[in-house]
């Protein structure tokens, strides 16, 4: 008997991870004020299609980063080196505004709750390039706190 003529599984296709989660959406009309539900509805729906289409084809070229300590004749360089997907990633995650989502306070408090959803559902997909982000969310940064 031949491989072929074995049992073939079919390959397991993903949807949209924000559309076809049957609680995210839901949760976030509930927690989210009813101005500010359906472009955040809109926006992360785009960015979980993003997310199936063009992001998937990026991350499947990631590596993991390399630091490179010393060049060939022994000198310290501490060079940093990172994958065509891993700098890919990093790019689309900058264009979707993931880093900037929590500083620019768009829909004021709840714009942590929608950076958080973001990062959330790149997370998956884009391997460990967002983390930064969840680090750092502007909660500490933003320039509106008096207790400095």
């Amino acid at each position: 008997m031949r491989v072929e003529e074995g049992f073939q599984p079919v390959p397991y296709t993903e949807g949209n991870p924000y559309t076809s989660d049957p609680v995210l959406p839901s949760l976030l009309k509930r927690v989210l004020p009813s101005h500010v539900w359906p472009e955040v509805h809109t926006e992360l729906g785009r960015l979980g299609e993003e997310l199936v289409t063009n992001i998937r084809e990026l991350s499947a070229k990631v590596e993991e980063p390399r630091l490179v300590q010393y060049d060939h004749w022994g000198r310290r360089i501490d060079e940093l080196q990172t994958s065509e997907g891993w700098r890919g990633l990093k790019a689309k995650m900058q264009q979707e505004g993931i880093p900037g989502i929590f500083y620019e306070r768009r829909y004021q408090e709840h714009s942590r709750v929608f950076g958080f959803m973001k990062c959330l559902l790149a997370s998956g997909t884009t391997h460990v390039v967002n983390i930064l982000s969840a680090e750092y969310d502007g909660r500490f940064c933003s320039s509106d706190r008096d207790d400095w």
